[in-house]
């Protein structure tokens, strides 16, 4: 954000200046700031009876600027809001699959509001909308443990992504009602959870640099994504199939998106905490953790992980997806008839796969699939799109049928 804003004020400011220079002055002097130097001088004069244009259109930009450079506040400020309506969205959601947790609430209401009902639906919807309101009430961090209680999970609050999370509601707070200055109650609701802000100090005016905003949706994003797939699996244990290969897909876009340290923390939660459907999908959240973290330039970590399982009683696609990843093109290369003929992979999915990366660039592979597609790797996919999952969806199916052997 931080490096963008400068490039995007001066472009408008240009846009504003242009016309007016075009009509109203002429250029006196022009100069070429040369090759180390990429932008260009240019001194213009105007006749005095243009000066009340120009300052308007001064002040026009001065205006401009102001709101843009409020672009990054609001954008934290809208982050979370989205977030606070996500949360509203999974309490109601999961109250009212749960009906049993509705019957079991212990709220009190007066006998008037009761009366305003014409049937029981119409009842248990006040009392879910009145539990949302009552939990968007509180701070951040009480909003967490009360979706908690209400579903009887743990959450922890005391972990490094929360508490970036918990901050950024904090400062959030700052740029909406004090325009980011920090306050005595910031200070203390941090320390409270557990913030370092000894570095902060009352009266201090918070930015949002780029780095802190992308730190920031990274904590935004997990705090959801752990939460949603908490409840989920905690309400519906019968879905958990579902909640599996909802959270290889969005893991899997965010590896296409090369978004590679946010992939990894989210598997990192996959694979280690995570209760799953069936042992198909906790080895698929390793092959695909080991990769991310491959692509994010720790090999070593990758090839470490993979060698803590037994692969060879695993299916094909299994097999060959880890020794893309632990680079061993021999094995790919002789594995890829074998998958093909049992209709386990296509061309698409080598082509597109991000566990396929390094092996696309092997002149082994690259012969070899040649061989058996009768057409080059490099070709563009126009009708068809890889598979969500990272690992084919499919390859269920194939487990169900004896195709592909799983521990």
């Amino acid at each position: 954000a931080g490096g963008l804003l400068p490039i995007v004020m001066s472009s408008l400011a240009m846009n504003r200046l242009k016309p007016f220079l075009e009509t109203e002055a002429k250029i006196l002097e022009y100069e070429d700031r040369g090759d180390d130097q990429v932008y260009e001088l240019e001194i213009y004069s105007a006749p005095v009876e243009s000066f009340s244009k120009f300052k308007r259109i001064q002040e026009q930009i001065r205006q401009n600027d102001l709101g843009i450079s409020q672009l990054p506040r609001m954008i934290v400020v809208g982050l979370i809001a989205d977030y606070d309506a996500f949360v509203a969205k999974l309490i109601r959601i999961g109250l009212l699959s749960r009906p049993d947790i509705i019957n079991q609430s212990d709220k009190q209401f007066k006998f008037t509001d009761l009366m305003r009902f014409q049937t029981m639906e119409e009842a248990k919807a006040f009392v879910v909308e009145k539990e949302i309101d009552a939990t968007l009430r509180e701070d951040h961090k009480e909003q967490l443990l009360s979706v908690g209680r209400l579903f009887n999970l743990k959450i922890a609050t005391d972990r490094e992504f929360v508490l970036g999370f918990l901050e950024a509601c904090e400062r959030r707070n700052l740029f909406t009602h004090v325009g980011g200055v920090v306050t005595d109650r910031y200070l203390q609701k941090c320390k409270e959870y557990g913030i370092d802000v000894s570095k902060r100090s009352v009266g201090e005016k918070l930015e949002v640099s780029s780095s802190y905003y992308k730190s920031v949706v990274c904590d935004v994003y997990e705090v959801s994504v752990r939460l949603c797939q908490s409840v989920w699996r905690k309400l519906c244990p019968d879905q958990r199939v579902d909640a599996d290969r909802a959270f290889n897909s969005l893991v899997y876009d965010l590896t296409l998106k090369r978004d590679f340290k946010l992939a990894s923390r989210l598997l990192d939660y996959g694979c280690n905490e995570i209760k799953h459907s069936s042992d198909m999908y906790r080895r698929m959240m390793i092959v695909n953790h080991a990769n991310v973290m491959k692509l994010d330039g720790d090999a070593e970590s990758a090839k470490k992980m993979l060698n803590k399982e037994d692969w060879s009683a695993s299916g094909l696609q299994f097999q060959i997806s880890v020794a893309a990843v632990l680079d061993n093109f021999d094995e790919v290369v002789r594995l890829m008839p074998l998958v093909v003929g049992a209709g386990e992979l296509s061309s698409i999915e080598f082509r597109e796969w991000p566990v396929f990366e390094a092996a696309r660039e092997n002149p082994e592979v690259r012969a070899k699939f040649k061989d058996i597609f009768k057409e080059d790797i490099t070709l563009a996919s126009l009708d068809a799109e890889p598979n969500s999952n990272g690992l084919m969806e499919d390859m269920e199916g194939n487990a169900r049928n004896g195709d592909a052997t799983l521990n």
